[in-house]
């Protein structure tokens, strides 16, 4: 076993990939002006320039230098993938609110979903007040399913609002704009009719595309419609081409439940299975091996495209293509140099893959299965088993594929857990019936779709094997996430976590190699204690206030510095959405939350109420807070019967009343009076509990949906209610933030919880124009997201998740 100083030179390509990716990380999580840009390029120059010196390139100093330089070149790549665009850049357009004319071509296949066809635009031309004017950049066009048809090449001009992609409302959610920006993509347009919608020419964009690329995926589309119901012709055209848009939400969630849903997707998996098949055909014709090698790569090129240059494919391809090219130059091909070679070339091009997760997951399945995959055969009981079995291959195949399951499943957990809150229990099962049986079914459609071109009849023998198999997939999917325990969710697994466990799987498999064992120990101490220590240096002494963005409605998670949780409202609840389990659940348990303290309603409006039932049946509930007002509806009654029921302890607070429970944070309870309660004249919105938190010298108002009857009332405490933090009652309403109370409240921030272009003109001009007149800087969830403020009893810092 060599040293890490041979193994490194063993691998050129990672001290390629490393300074360049450490650059693409510092570009995304430290801000830089395009002042910063331009010092770090040109000072970039003269290290480049100092590479091509004898004297340098002998020296220690080189990879040095070259380091700095591909660290700068990362950094570099990612602002301009990102964040730096020309002043002609379609993102300087978004957002307006006047309507736009745009011209562009159709630059990629139609992504066609279960409503709604998706179209990739590069824009060319932009009207906007009678002025045309150029512009650049990619828009996303979403238009209604079903005729007339659009495809690649089709120069259009459609008109509509220009918007940014939704960004993640709340931290640990998935950030769409984030996902789009990956592939260039950094505007959006929805058009309802397709009037709005002239296509001016057709036959433009890229010849090969056009010529070759997309009259096979529209051929391979349009066999599968005619061939398969709708459920398995869904399930194949993302096994074959990539385009998973029809697949219903319910097997989509049956797949990622079973912890099976990588066979949705187009992957390296299919990309062997292709190589194999034509390298056996070609050799099959007495092909020559030179030749054979040539058309695969060709051939690996062409399917790259068909799938739309997904990152599973491309790191299959590429790293197959360098193999190839190694047995054709008879020089031996070290299987991490490629892997290696292939993520630094994928992320050259497009650099803002490397935060994604399906570029993420690919390369750690394929080095998870190379590294683990002959360790774990020398493991007990695996090596036992093999030694007593015959070496027949049909009986080893189901035992080789567990263990390939095993060791994929190993290296992606932490991945798995980061991004999806899911460990699959039964997967590694699964997978021994549902790789083989997608694979049976793949070969017989290509089959079949290659038959077709000579005999319809033939063709039809092959899709009906296809549809058998992909049918069974799917029911046994569908069985095996219905069996109780298929998953559980894992919400503890972070960054610090992920580093830990690999550390610690690493001193497991490397055991014997001291210098590896002194390295991981090391780092399972130190990152041991970071994570245990963690709690008490972020929180230490200070107070956490967050206000969660579940739309129209409230729910505010206040962090006592002793660990403690209370939960002001719970957000919304109708027929379809619940932010309880939608949004504020998964928010708690991303953080750690099992247990909240005190759940304390405003008022039993359902944007305030509602998330509170699904949170008193999922979590340890200390105590329930509230002003003691009845409402007659079936939400109240269903949240009243689950206090009793559960036997928590529920106190009805009043104006007057003080609460050290969470010393040295103080709350007081400024309204509303029990007169107040029993007078049925006023309404829920005037009678919200209202409090005052105060840690140190900092203090917060709370007001629930208040409005002017009830503001006249707490504006009685005059210069009591001075408060460094106001949340705005009633979402920012003209019925509330009286110019009376506003005075005595003198905010010097006001934080608005309220949705996105919601029915009711939240927040109104003159609340904001009354709140600006002050000095009063002005949050709103609307267009921050999730607010996150933290005190350490002197002052107020906010805190960017984004």
């Amino acid at each position: 076993m060599g040293t890490p100083h041979q193994h490194a030179r063993a691998l050129p390509a990672l001290k390629v990939l490393l300074p360049y990716a450490l650059g693409l990380s510092a570009g995304k999580y430290f801000d830089c002006s395009p002042v910063s840009l331009q010092i770090i390029f040109f000072a970039s120059l003269p290290l480049v320039a100092l590479l091509f010196l004898p004297q340098v390139r002998q020296s220690h100093y080189f990879y040095f230098l070259s380091a700095c330089c591909l660290l700068n070149l990362g950094l570099l790549q990612h602002e301009l993938a990102g964040g730096f665009f020309s002043t002609h850049h379609i993102t300087n357009f978004t957002d307006q609110k006047e309507a736009v004319t745009l011209v562009g071509t159709v630059t990629a296949y139609p992504e066609v979903r279960s409503r709604k066809t998706h179209l990739l635009v590069e824009m060319d031309s932009l009207l906007i007040s009678e002025r045309a004017l150029h512009v650049e950049g990619k828009v996303l066009l979403i238009i209604p399913k079903g005729p007339p048809f659009f495809n690649y090449g089709d120069r259009l001009r459609f008109a509509g609002r220009l918007k940014k992609p939704a960004r993640s409302r709340n931290p640990g959610e998935f950030d769409y704009r984030e996902y789009l920006a990956a592939q260039d993509i950094f505007a959006t347009m929805s058009v309802t009719k397709f009037q709005q919608i002239v296509k001016i020419s057709t036959g433009n964009g890229n010849w090969f595309f056009r010529s070759a690329v997309v009259p096979t995926k529209v051929y391979l589309d349009e066999f599968i419609t005619n061939n398969l119901p709708q459920d398995e012709a869904a399930l194949l055209r993302g096994l074959l081409i990539g385009e998973r848009g029809e697949i219903s939400k319910e097997i989509r969630d049956n797949f990622s439940k079973l912890g099976v849903i990588h066979i949705l997707a187009v992957s390296g998996l299919h990309v062997g299975f292709i190589v194999v098949a034509f390298m056996t055909l070609a050799g099959v014709l007495r092909c020559p091996y030179r030749t054979r090698v040539v058309l695969t790569i060709l051939l690996l090129i062409f399917y790259a495209y068909l799938t739309n240059l997904k990152p599973s494919v491309l790191r299959a391809a590429t790293m197959v293509s360098f193999l190839l090219l190694g047995t054709v130059v008879e020089r031996k091909t070290v299987f991490y140099n490629s892997v290696t070679l292939a993520a630094f070339l994928i992320l050259l091009f497009r650099p803002l893959d490397l935060f994604q997760a399906g570029f993420q997951l690919s390369f750690a399945a394929v080095l998870a299965i190379v590294y683990l995959y002959p360790r774990l055969r020398l493991l007990f009981p695996i090596k036992n088993i093999y030694a007593a079995m015959p070496a027949w291959p049909l009986l080893q195949y189901p035992l080789d594929l567990f263990v390939v399951s095993l060791a994929a499943f190993i290296g992606t957990l932490p991945l798995t857990a980061l991004y999806f809150y899911r460990l699959p229990n039964l997967s590694l099962l699964a997978n021994i019936f549902v790789v083989p049986l997608s694979f049976v079914g793949l070969g017989c459609s290509m089959a079949g779709a290659f038959v077709n071109l000579v005999s319809s009849g033939l063709a039809e023998i092959y899709m009906a094997t296809s549809w058998l198999t992909l049918h069974a997939i799917i029911k046994l999917v569908e069985f095996g996430s219905s069996i109780p325990y298929a998953y559980f969710a894992v919400y503890w697994f972070d960054p610090i976590v992920s580093c830990l466990y690999c550390a610690l799987l690493l001193l497991l498999f490397e055991w014997r190699n001291i210098g590896v064992r002194r390295g991981c120990i090391f780092s399972i101490l130190l990152l041991g204690n970071v994570w245990l220590w963690r709690g008490n240096l972020n929180y230490h002494q200070k107070m956490q206030v967050t206000f969660v963005d579940i739309g129209q409605g409230d729910s505010v998670l206040l962090h006592f510095p002793d660990g403690r949780k209370a939960l002001i409202d719970g957000g919304k609840r109708s027929l379809y959405f619940d932010a309880g389990s939608s949004i504020v659940a998964p928010y708690l348990r991303r953080h750690g939350v099992q247990k909240i303290d005190v759940l304390i309603l405003s008022h039993a409006d359902s944007d305030h109420l509602g998330g509170f039932p699904y949170l008193l049946r999922h979590f340890e509930i200390g105590e329930v807070w509230d002003n003691g007002q009845k409402k007659e509806t079936k939400l109240f009654k269903e949240y009243h019967h689950l206090i009793d029921s559960l036997n928590i302890r529920h106190r009805f607070l009043k104006t007057g009343d003080v609460i050290r429970d969470f010393e040295p944070a103080v709350l007081y309870i400024l309204h509303p009076t029990d007169n107040f309660i029993a007078d049925a004249g006023h309404s829920a919105n005037d009678a919200s509990l209202s409090l005052k938190l105060s840690y140190g010298q900092t203090d917060f108002l709370f007001l629930g949906d208040i409005e002017k009857n009830g503001e006249a009332l707490v504006s009685r405490f005059g210069p009591l209610l001075k408060s460094e933090v106001l949340k705005v009652s009633h979402h920012g309403s003209r019925t509330s933030s009286t110019s009376r109370f506003l005075k005595y409240a003198s905010p010097e921030l006001a934080v608005i919880s309220v949705g996105e272009r919601n029915n009711f003109g939240h927040p109104t001009p003159e609340v904001l124009q009354r709140l600006s007149g002050m000095g009063t800087n002005i949050i709103r969830t609307d267009q921050e997201g999730a607010i996150i403020l933290r005190t350490d009893g002197q002052s107020v810092e906010r805190i960017n998740w984004h």
